[in-house]
């Protein structure tokens, strides 16, 4: 953990220095990113290095959580040993699903005008529908798009993407001038890992929590 904490130092003072190789490494899955920059190894180096680190500190979280919940089981000691290896669990199924949208999932924007149709990754796009509106309390004026997708009909803002068969659409701009948007899909095919790693990691801390309080009042 500290070597990996050391790298991601090293990684907040490399990308700030280098921001027209990084610029886009957020716009893209990681893989993809490494892929398009493979000549970026002498201002990348530590992304290659966490890789190892995180791959490592799985072996090891693994490893030692059966050694020790196989003790534990075995010395009816219950209690003691599940609520950390649950939480571990967590830890490795988000590092998971991370790593299976790294290599399988993808970002890409697609512009569209009004009443248009797009076939997207074999997905049908259609604007129906383009405004801008005023909210209270807002200095800014919001766009609001209307997209039918693959005959399903969606409403797009700013902060108000739409989620249909594990893929996003985000309503990144929009202009009644042009009568044309730019939509933003996401393909996160790790979120279920994720989701799952977030829910076993809190299951295992609050049976930690529950492990202290009895420790606590005993």
């Amino acid at each position: 953990m500290g070597i990996s904490m050391a790298l991601y130092v090293a990684g907040a003072f490399f990308i700030p220095e280098n921001l027209d190789i990084f610029t886009e490494i957020n716009d893209m899955p990681l893989f993809t990113w490494l892929r398009q920059n493979r000549g970026a190894l002498p201002v990348a180096f530590w992304i290659y290095l966490l890789l190892v680190v995180m791959a490592l500190l799985v072996v090891n979280i693994v490893g030692n959580g059966y050694v020790t919940l196989v003790a534990g089981i075995k010395g009816r000691r219950y209690l003691q040993v599940i609520p950390p290896q649950v939480l571990h669990v967590g830890v490795v199924l988000v590092l998971f699903g991370h790593m299976v949208s790294a290599v399988s999932g993808y970002k890409q924007d697609v512009p569209i005008k009004l009443h248009e149709k797009r076939i997207v990754r074999g997905h049908v796009l259609e604007l129906v529908n383009l405004e801008s509106l005023k909210i209270e309390g807002e200095d800014s004026t919001r766009w609001r798009v209307g997209l039918v997708i693959d005959g399903k009909a969606a409403t797009l803002e700013p902060a108000q993407p739409a989620f249909i068969d594990t893929i996003g659409y985000f309503a990144k701009s929009a202009s009644e001038n042009t009568r044309s948007a730019l939509i933003g899909l996401v393909s996160d095919p790790g979120m279920g890992w994720e989701i799952a790693g977030a829910v076993c990691f809190i299951l295992g801390a609050l049976g930690l929590f529950v492990m202290q309080y009895r420790k606590g009042v005993a």
